[in-house]
Parts: C-alpha cells; structure tokens; sequence
C-alpha cells in the first residue's frame, strides 16, 4: 500500500503492565503491513526496571518513530490519552492498548477503508477475546449499521476502543479524551455521535485481547458498580440518556456487579455474542 495517509498510534503504558504482553504488543506494530508514521507512547506514572528497558528498547527501534511522553504520577487513561494527543502530528490516529496484538493486517485494511469512506470520524473493528489459562477464544461483535450504532449507545459502546482510528479535529470538536474510569471511550463516543459525528466498524475481527479471570474480577464488585453509576448519571445529567434508560442501565449493572464471579463471567460472554 502507498503510503499517501499519514496516521499515528496513540497508546499508553503504566506500571501494572506485564513485560511479555507489552513486548508482544510491540511486536504486532512493527510487523504491521502498513507502518504508522509515529507512535505517541504515554509512560502513566513511574514502571518497574524491567518494563522501563522494554519501553526504552521500543522506543529506539530502528522501524517505526516512537515519541516517549513520561507523566510523573499515573493519571489514568482517559487522562495520559488526553496528552499524548497533544503530541500527535498526523490528522489521523489508531488506538491499541499495550497487551494488545493487532493482525499484520489491520492498519492496511482501516485505512483503505477510510480512503473510501472519507466522512467516517471514527473506524473500529471486532475483536477477538482470548483467554491465555483455558486457551479459547471468542468473537466480540459490535454493531455496522449507524443507526443500530446509535440506539446502542444508550446502553453500551458501540466500538470496541482499542480497534479504532479516528480523526484528529474531529475528537478535539467534541472535548477529547476525559477522566471518566473504565468509559472514557463510552463518553467520547456519546459526545461525537451527539455532535452528529459519524462511526463505523468493520465486520472482522483486527485485534486480538486479552480476557482472563482478571477482567472478569475488574468487572465484578462495588467498586466496579460506582463506577457505573458515575458514568450513567454522568450521561442523563448531560442530556444523552433520558431517566428511564438510566435507571435500565443502573439495574442491569447492579444485579451483574453483585453476582458471584462465576455467573458475571457466564452473563459477561453470553452479552458478548450481541
């Protein structure tokens, strides 16, 4: 593919990464078929030894241009996403997170995509979840169709974040990134569909994630569940879900956050199949 589309990769690593997830992420982007003109790494907050070698072996690769953003104290990642971009120099940008692994593929396939549809803001993907202790793997769907995108989003995330490419402007237009735990990328949506901004996923799977007992336990629990009623209220104060589909909302995650583990992870793959 000619290069004539200038794109960066905007991602962020913080001192809960594991080392082998990191480098295999690394690994993903340097084998890609299309090369991002540069990487924006975030650095959230200080990292052990070991990491802090990988990401200083990353970021003097000799394959692809990788500019290091150090925060002194870990932020977050709604956050440490809101200063990267302030170092990107492309008009376009592709999210991964750094246990991610992105098929040769998938940065090729998006920005052909884009080329032909250039009024699309926002270009995900599915993905496919693996779990590395019982070796399976699933399909996690999202909707294509922008109408069906649109009525989703009152509820869930129309796109799964760490397969998209969005337009610079267009993310700024609507505020960028925000601290908002566990939805900064729920909140960024909402904002631009709202702007009347347009999405679209691709319905293939670009990205392979990692989805062992330790998200199932993230997902579990009430800390897991304030969370959720802070985003939900969030959205019907600012006007973007009326009363009624807050309180759906907020239902729905109490009974599931306050389940045993073992019936959160049967609901949490059966939601998954869409």
């Amino acid at each position: 593919m000619t290069r004539d589309f200038d794109f960066a990769l905007l991602m962020a690593v913080y001192k809960g990464d594991n080392l082998i997830h990191f480098e295999e992420a690394f690994n993903s982007i340097t084998s890609q078929t299309l090369l991002p003109n540069e990487i924006i790494l975030v650095q959230d907050g200080p990292v052990d030894e070991a990491l802090d070698r990988s990401i200083y072996d990353f970021v003097n690769n000799e394959i692809v241009n990788v500019k290091l953003i150090k925060l002194e104290k870990n932020v977050g990642l709604g956050s440490a996403l809101a200063e990267g971009m302030k170092y990107v120099s492309c008009d376009y940008i592709a999210r991964m997170d750094s246990d991610d692994i992105s098929d040769p593929l998938r940065f090729e396939t998006q920005i052909s995509y884009l080329k032909d549809n250039p009024d699309i803001s926002v270009l995900g993907s599915y993905v496919t979840e693996f779990n590395p202790q019982t070796q399976s793997r699933r399909l996690r769907k999202v909707p294509t169709e922008y109408k069906l995108m649109k009525k989703y989003i009152k509820y869930r995330s129309p796109l799964n974040h760490v397969t998209v490419i969005f337009k610079k402007d267009d993310v700024n237009k609507a505020g960028g990134y925000e601290s908002v735990l566990r939805y900064e990328d729920f909140y960024l949506w909402s904002k631009m569909i709202a702007l009347g901004l347009k999405i679209a996923n691709i319905p293939i799977s670009l990205v392979d994630v990692r989805a062992g007992d330790d998200l199932i336990k993230r997902l579990n629990g009430v800390n897991a569940f304030n969370k959720d009623l802070f985003f939900f209220k969030k959205l019907h104060n600012e006007g973007f879900i009326s009363y009624h589909v807050f309180c759906i909302n907020i239902f729905i995650r109490l009974i599931t956050r306050l389940m045993p583990i073992r019936i959160t992870s049967l609901i949490y793959h059966l939601v998954r199949k869409i």
